[in-house]
């Protein structure tokens, strides 16, 4: 079994320096979702149905018939309203006025992706910003790992696994795409960017050497801990149905319970039940 961390190392020492090899790229939102952007919930689409008649004339007789059913869409902003054209769908018809909207309004509906060099200084920057005393405290998946992690006693106190950034915060995975776009297809990548980001940030973070955890250097303000501390102590232990797949087919699938309170991270108690002493040797995927 090749443990990950050696398939790290090997993978930085055998990809060049590609952060500035991949061209920036243009990314398109359909029109709804720009509207969405700019104005969210004073945004307003009424969509109405067309009906439209035929008349079919014979000798003596004329004779109504029905057309297909079409939508027409209102769209209603704060200083704007506008009014689709006819159309067989519905979604179309809101997509068509939020164009016209757009086309009036004057907004950009293209934007260019960052360049690599640029992609690479904010992926730093993200990184800086999980460890700061500010994303503890928000409500973000990374931060409820951090917190479990300060529970730790010993060398590992407020570690958490490498692994866990790029899955649990997609800005960090949609900038190593911009990196990289080989990221889409090698997990490995984006861990390997965030170790050398680690690297730029070594005053500020720490991690062993030869192990793929993670932490800052500094203490957070004991003020935050203890809060942190005295939500985690209310909170009773959950169960969690899961199920052990061997790499052999010659062992049985096996279900199992896992018993994980807020003092845990649950990476650690996986590594238990899978027979690791180190959390960082379990890799998750989205």
């Amino acid at each position: 079994m090749v443990r990950i961390e050696d398939a790290i190392s090997l993978l930085m020492e055998t990809k060049t320096e590609d952060r500035c090899t991949v061209a920036p790229k243009k990314t398109i939102v359909t029109p709804k979702a720009i509207i969405q952007q700019s104005f969210g919930n004073k945004a307003s689409y009424i969509v109405e149905e067309v009906l439209e008649c035929h008349q079919t004339e014979c000798p003596g007789l004329t004779i109504q018939q029905k057309g297909p059913c079409l939508y027409r869409c209102t769209l209603h902003l704060p200083k704007l309203s506008v009014v689709s054209g006819t159309f067989s769908k519905k979604k179309d018809a809101e997509q068509s006025a939020a164009q016209m909207a757009i086309e009036k309004l004057g907004i950009r509906t293209v934007t260019e992706d960052p360049t690599p060099q640029e992609a690479w200084e904010n992926l730093v920057a993200r990184i800086s910003y999980i460890f700061s005393d500010k994303f503890l405290s928000s409500l973000h998946p990374l931060s409820g790992h951090i917190g479990a992690a300060l529970w730790r006693k010993g060398d590992l106190c407020g570690s958490i696994p490498i692994s866990v950034l790029d899955v649990y915060d997609a800005k960090l995975c949609s900038l190593s795409k911009c990196i990289n776009s080989e990221v889409e297809s090698n997990q490995y990548l984006i861990i390997s960017y965030i170790m050398r980001a680690i690297a730029e940030l070594s005053g500020l973070l720490a991690t062993p050497e030869q192990h793929l955890w993670i932490r800052k250097q500094t203490p957070y303000p004991q003020d935050l801990i203890e809060s942190l501390m005295k939500q985690g102590s209310s909170q009773e232990c959950i169960q969690v149905a899961a199920v052990r797949i061997p790499g052999s087919v010659e062992k049985s699938v096996e279900a199992v319970t896992l018993h994980i309170s807020s003092k845990d991270n649950y990476l650690d108690i996986i590594a238990n039940e899978l027979g690791f002493e180190d959390a960082a040797d379990v890799l998750i995927s989205r």
